[in-house]
C-alpha cells in the first residue's frame, strides 16, 4: 500500500469514528440514555481527540495542495504497519462506541464517575498509540 493511501484510510477512520462517537452519544442522550450532564462530559471527553486529528489530517491536506500526479513520489508502506495503522483505531473505536453504549442502556458501571474514568482511560491509550502513527504518517 502506499503512504498516501493508508494516510486518508487512516484519516477516514479516525474522523468518522470519533466524529461517530460524538454523535452516537448525542443521539443516545435524545434516546434517554444519557443526562444532559453526562452526554456534555461524555462528548467533552470523546470531542478533543476529534478535534486534534481534525486538525492534523486538514493540515496535511492543505499542505499537501494540488500536485501533478507525476510530480509526487509513491511512498511503499509494509503490510504490517498498514494492518497495525488501519486495525488500531478501528478496535478503539469499537472499545470506545461499546463503553458509550453500556453506560446508556446497561449501567455497567456503578457510577458515572466509573464510566468517565474508564472511558478517559481508554481515550489515554488510544491518544499514546495515534500518536506514534501520526508521527510516522504525518511527521508531527
Amino acid at each position: 500500500m502506499n503512504l498516501e493511501k493508508l494516510r486518508m484510510r487512516l484519516s477516514i477512520i479516525v474522523l468518522v469514528s470519533h466524529f461517530g462517537g460524538c454523535l452516537l452519544i448525542i443521539a443516545m442522550f435524545f434516546l434517554n440514555g444519557y443526562t444532559f450532564e453526562e452526554m456534555t462530559t461524555a462528548v467533552g471527553l470523546v470531542a478533543p481527540m476529534f478535534a486534534y486529528y481534525a486538525g492534523v489530517v486538514i493540515k496535511h491536506i492543505i499542505g499537501t495542495g494540488i500536485v501533478e500526479a507525476a510530480a509526487v513520489p509513491q511512498k511503499q508502506v509494509t503490510k504490517p504497519f498498514a494492518w497495525l495503522s488501519l486495525t488500531l483505531p478501528i478496535l478503539f473505536a469499537l472499545i470506545i462506541w461499546c463503553l458509550c453504549i453500556s453506560w446508556a442502556y446497561f449501567r455497567r458501571y456503578d457510577t458515572f464517575e466509573q464510566f468517565k474514568i474508564i472511558l478517559g482511560v481508554v481515550e489515554g491509550l488510544f491518544a499514546a498509540s495515534m500518536g506514534a502513527l501520526v508521527a510516522a504518517l504525518f511527521g508531527k
